[in-house]
């Protein structure tokens, strides 16, 4: 389609057109300049070639456009007709225009990204608040000046409804998914809001009000933990300079009183404690509400981190990846993937049982639509699959949130990564989620494969 203005510059009365900005389907965006102020505008021209009642509402909505106030919009100053060209002059957002930055290679971060979801959530709210309709926003109508976000008027003359705040979620979502790097994004908590904008949460469609508490509720926590951190550090130091300056002597006479075995005694207990503070809990707060995805469903633990729990226990499709995957490796690869897991140096063969008779019940299930879990497998091979994906086991908890936030109809027994300590003369053993309610048992042998058992994993961001 050739531009309404095919050389720039260009003179439109006052204005000076200047350079061609962005491309709509019934108008061209033109950066300008205003003479003898000398200041700088965005002018949104209609393409002459629009039939009547599109041009109507382009003037429609100019109007509305000039006579209200949003947060972070640029105000409209003026809209005219010259001839056979309908136009609307808006001042020049601050900043630079999204659209250019992706272009030129500068993608959003993950804490942009989340800065433009609050943002645009702010805007479409206040829109609903006054019953006014809003056009999804375009990168050619989002500027970021390095601290914040202003955009290009989007009032439209549609109705301020369900479905039109639907399409401002839609395009915000497929903006995020433009703008930012893709495997970033996937690894963030920023993907499971597009999936919320896109699907709703808790079955429900999303709007605005919530999202903005929780992204203020985010970030509140957010700011608290970074500063209870720096908080945390500090007083390490404080007390390391306190301790040289003061008990450097002291500690030696010690050493010197109590004896070199006893030190060592005292040394490995130490150590022991500290060995314990550096393996990560992965016991799951009752009260998160987890974020959940087709696929996975996105849990924050303790201490703030966050890990990816698969929604349903692992397929015989995935299992099946899995065995081709584990046929063509080296003895290298095979060796490291079964280092330290329970039955290392015997035989190994992740078959599940009765591999043959799931193969046929998942090809007639693909054909409805359904999915198969594996099953009969042991907790040495539910390890290797984990640890081939870069993966770990489920633990019990993730197994129960996991769950309770994406519940399926029916499932089975699965192995968790979750252990009973050892007591003499007990071993330790493995916990076992049951195929229906909150009930954990132990199992038996975790080298040994299960009937009906299956399992899922985690991944940690």
């Amino acid at each position: 389609m050739n531009p309404i203005f095919p050389e720039l510059p260009s003179k439109m009365g006052i204005y000076t057109l200047t350079e061609m900005i962005g491309a709509r389907d019934y108008s061209e965006l033109y950066l300008a300049t205003q003479s003898y102020v000398d200041r700088s505008v965005v002018i949104e021209v209609l393409r002459p070639e629009q039939p009547g009642e599109v041009a109507a509402w382009f003037r429609e909505s100019a109007k509305n456009r000039a006579g209200v106030n949003l947060p972070r919009v640029s105000p409209v100053l003026e809209s005219a007709q010259s001839g056979n060209i309908c136009y609307l002059i808006q001042e020049m957002p601050r900043g630079e225009q999204l659209s250019r930055r992706v272009s030129e290679g500068k993608l959003l971060t993950v804490a942009q990204g989340f800065a433009l979801v609050q943002a645009e959530a702010e805007l479409y709210e206040a829109c609903r608040v006054h019953n006014l309709a809003a056009l999804p926003l375009g990168a050619d109508s989002i500027y970021w000046d390095g601290g914040a976000y202003s955009f290009l008027s989007p009032l439209s003359t549609e109705m301020a409804d369900a479905v039109n705040r639907a399409e401002q979620m839609e395009g915000l979502a497929a903006v995020l998914e433009r703008t930012i790097d893709e495997g970033k994004l996937q690894n963030s908590k920023l993907s499971a809001v597009i999936h919320w904008l896109r699907h709703g949460y808790g079955g429900r469609p999303l709007e605005w009000a919530p999202l903005i508490s929780a992204l203020r509720t985010l970030k509140t926590r957010k700011n608290a933990e970074n500063g209870r951190n720096a908080v945390e550090t500090e007083r390490k130091k404080s007390i390391l300079r306190f301790g040289k300056k003061r008990y450097l002597r002291r500690a030696w006479r010690v050493v010197e009183e109590l004896g070199f075995r006893f030190l060592i005694c005292s040394a490995l207990v130490i150590l022991l404690g500290l060995c314990g503070l550096l393996i990560p809990s992965s016991r799951v707060s009752d009260d998160l509400a987890p974020a959940v995805t087709d696929d996975e469903v996105y849990v924050e633990e303790e201490g703030g981190v966050t890990c990816r729990v698969q929604a349903r226990p692992v397929s015989v499709e995935q299992y099946a990846a899995f065995m081709k995957e584990w046929e063509g490796s080296d003895e290298e690869k095979r060796a490291a993937l079964l280092t330290g897991l329970p039955g290392e140096g015997e035989p190994f063969d992740p078959t599940p049982l009765n591999w043959e008779q799931q193969v046929a019940q998942e090809e007639a299930a693909t054909k409805e639509g359904k999915v198969v879990p594996v099953s009969g497998v042991s907790y040495r091979d539910a390890a290797v699959y984990a640890r081939s994906k870069g993966e770990e086991v489920a633990s019990a908890g993730h197994v129960m949130t996991a769950r309770k936030g994406a519940p399926q109809a029916a499932t089975t027994e699965e192995w968790t990564s979750s252990q009973v300590e050892k007591k003499l003369p007990y071993e330790a053993h493995y916990v076992v989620c049951a195929g229906a309610g909150k009930l954990c048992m132990q199992a038996g042998a975790p080298e040994q494969k299960a009937p009906g058992r299956t399992f899922r994993t985690i991944k940690r961001n």
